[in-house]
């Protein structure tokens, strides 16, 4: 995986007005939770899609052609 690709699919700047609007309002603790759970998220998804993804289409049933 390519830092590029990653940035591009998970675009933090297009992110951030929503991740302000969403906890403004919390207090900074609370906030700093949050953004470290969604970059844990961020993080986690595409590897396991990563490193299991042909495992994971195969058992869907999901083939190139489909």
């Amino acid at each position: 995986m390519s830092f590029g690709s990653i940035f591009s699919i998970v675009d933090p700047f297009s992110a951030l007005p929503a991740f302000v609007a969403m906890v403004g309002a919390e207090p900074a603790p609370v906030q700093t939770a949050i953004a470290r759970r969604a970059a844990t998220t961020c993080f986690a998804v595409p590897t396991v899609f990563g490193l299991a993804g042909a495992l994971i289409m195969r058992f869907f049933g999901i083939t190139i052609p489909a």
